[in-house]
């Protein structure tokens, strides 16, 4: 994997944050699955999540017996009844946080972290050696702020690392001869 498909795994691994607390998986699961769910009844967010739930405790229609599932079920339906969504539950945070470990994970919502990027570039025909670091979120020599930092977190690629290195120019960016390779740096 090499080049903008390499930044996203490394950012993605190292910066974006995982789903942890009821609320945030909830809120994941009414964006994903959004409209009436199976047979028409109950809501799609809600069956999926339970279903989910229950697969992380070992309990499946497949290995379980149906009236334990049935029971199952309906005792995980209540834990998401619109009365019970701002209801924390303590007891069960190993759980959503295992859940969240499982789910996409988000952008952070403060985005401040540095990315050193090493290799030999292109520039026209000749390759040269590069060593440099670009950050994100805070201003520096090299950075990219604000709406800029939002958005490459979102879809880095390594050009605008290259065009925020020599700020804003082209020196003739034509690849890369060797690398490149991304640190993260909080």
């Amino acid at each position: 994997m090499h080049g903008d498909d390499a930044l996203k795994a490394q950012i993605e691994s190292d910066v974006y944050e995982h789903r942890s607390t009821k609320a945030e998986i909830v809120e994941y699961y009414q964006e994903a699955y959004p409209g009436k769910g199976k047979g028409g009844r109950g809501l799609a967010w809600k069956q999926a999540l339970v279903a989910d739930v229950l697969r992380e405790k070992g309990i499946t229609p497949e290995g379980t017996d149906p009236k334990e599932y049935k029971k199952q079920v309906s005792s995980a339906n209540r834990r998401f009844d619109p009365s019970r969504l701002s209801s924390p539950e303590p007891k069960n945070k190993a759980e959503y946080k295992a859940l969240g470990k499982k789910l996409p994970p988000q952008p952070p919502k403060d985005i401040n972290y540095t990315v050193r990027v090493t290799g030999e570039i292109r520039i026209s025909n000749w390759c040269r050696p590069v060593d440099f670091t670009v950050t994100v979120g805070s201003g520096s020599d090299f950075s990219l702020q604000g709406a800029n930092a939002q958005a490459f977190t979102e879809n880095p690629n390594v050009y605008d690392l290259v065009e925020a290195y020599w700020q804003g120019d082209d020196p003739g960016y034509a690849g890369w001869c060797s690398g490149p390779t991304f640190t993260i740096e909080s």
